[in-house]
């Protein structure tokens, strides 16, 4: 009876595990036209596209319990943005999407099952401040990993990784 029913929760496990990846792998041919963060990805960007009621998403222009702090940052928005991409690029699983003047689009796979995570940053040069959003491209719940990905982040670039 036992083994029956250990066999039954292994067999369960492995569907789901299964599901996941197919979950997963289904969200990677997912654009970035797609899943764009900006609430005006034509023009400079300002703003980003406020997170989704699930709890997978951070951002530091949300006005609720997703709401972090800029990056602050001195000197040149050029040098804080290669100081940010140099930070970005030392990272596992991560692949440099766009950068332009004052934006920075990266996507992180997530580990074991590699779902897609978008990572959007924009500089705001006048309020020498880093804004970003972190968010899962499907799903509800990331179990934290935008929030703890970010908080690493934001330490790492302050120098206190």
């Amino acid at each position: 009876m036992f083994k029956k029913l250990l066999l039954v929760v292994l067999a369960l496990g492995l569907a789901f595990i299964a599901f996941l990846f197919t979950q997963a792998t289904t969200a990677e041919g997912v654009s970035h036209a797609n899943v764009s963060l900006l609430t005006n990805p034509t023009a400079m960007p300002t703003d980003l596209k406020p997170c989704p009621d699930s709890p997978n998403c951070v951002s530091t222009q949300a006005t609720n319990d997703k709401k972090r702090d800029p990056i602050p940052y001195t000197g040149s928005l050029e040098a804080a943005r290669e100081k940010l991409l140099g930070l970005l690029d030392g990272l596992p699983r991560t692949k440099r999407e766009k950068v332009d003047d004052n934006y920075v689009h990266y996507t992180f796979k997530t580990w074991p099952i590699p779902f897609t995570d978008d990572v959007e940053f924009i500089f705001d040069d006048a309020t020498k401040l880093i804004h970003y959003r972190s968010a899962s491209r499907v799903g509800h719940s990331d179990l934290g990993v935008n929030s703890k990905r970010m908080a690493g982040i934001v330490a790492a670039y302050a120098g206190r990784s």
